[in-house]
């Protein structure tokens, strides 16, 4: 499991890092997916989770998060973009490349479905 914080508040707000909470951009190798839910009848035990709850703030839900979370695959990696605020009032979200998973082809839905980003 990988937990984000605010690592840097002056970060957090302006200028270099704001919009990773002051975290930069992570490699992840070997993250597994999978459903991590332990009632579920496909759960597994060997499967990661990326927790980004600290970043965000405290508006997004199951029916807006696609404003605050972007999966785009790029050369067989999966890489998580997020807007720390989630859409503008014109709709507009402003996504920052927080992580990428070398090696791992999934999807916004898939991650979610088998709940392994907290948000």
């Amino acid at each position: 499991t990988l937990i984000y914080q605010i690592l840097n508040g002056t970060a957090a707000t302006a200028g270099n890092g704001a919009n990773t909470g002051g975290n930069g951009a992570d490699h992840w190798t070997g993250f597994v997916v999978g459903n991590t839910e332990t009632h579920a009848a496909n759960y597994n035990d060997q499967a990661d989770k990326i927790d980004i709850r600290h970043l965000l703030d405290g508006d997004q839900t199951d029916g807006n998060i696609a404003e605050y979370l972007r999966v785009t695959n790029v050369g067989g990696n999966t890489v998580i973009g997020i807007d720390r605020n989630g859409a503008n009032l014109i709709g507009v979200s402003n996504y920052t490349d927080l992580i990428t998973l070398d090696g791992v082809t999934t999807t916004l839905n898939e991650l979610l479905n088998n709940h392994q980003i907290h948000y």
